[in-house]
């Protein structure tokens, strides 16, 4: 399964707007894709440290995932993926230099073009 960084911004935007910290967001409440994708991709984020989740495999096979809370990083990754310029920007510069876009080139990119950013 592909990550789905449309699917990860959905998933961080729905924990944040949790009412409360005992409120978890669950596969179901991510409209328009399947439960194992959700799941998936919720196990991924909390790997990656970027949420609180529990998660459930059956034998391998199925997983399903509720999620609690975003963490620091979950934060800040979510305050980049909704400014859809240094989104872009870091998109852009991510192919330009060939690079797949993961969490670590995200990262790294947005530095520094924030950087570049405040130097003017």
């Amino acid at each position: 399964m592909r990550r789905d960084w449309n699917l990860i911004k959905t998933i961080l935007e729905a924990i944040e707007e949790s009412p409360s910290y005992t409120e978890v967001v669950r596969p179901q409440d991510i409209k328009g894709y399947e439960i194992q994708e959700v799941s998936y991709h919720m196990k991924l984020l909390d790997e990656a440290g970027l949420i609180k989740a529990k998660c459930q495999e059956n034998l391998g096979k199925d997983i399903f995932c509720i999620a609690y809370a975003l963490t620091w990083e979950g934060h800040e990754l979510l305050d980049l993926l909704r400014n859809k310029s240094l989104w872009h920007k870091i998109v852009d510069m991510a192919k330009n230099l060939g690079i797949s876009l993961s969490f670590g080139a995200i990262k790294v990119i947005s530095q520094e073009l924030l950087r570049t950013i405040v130097k003017g």
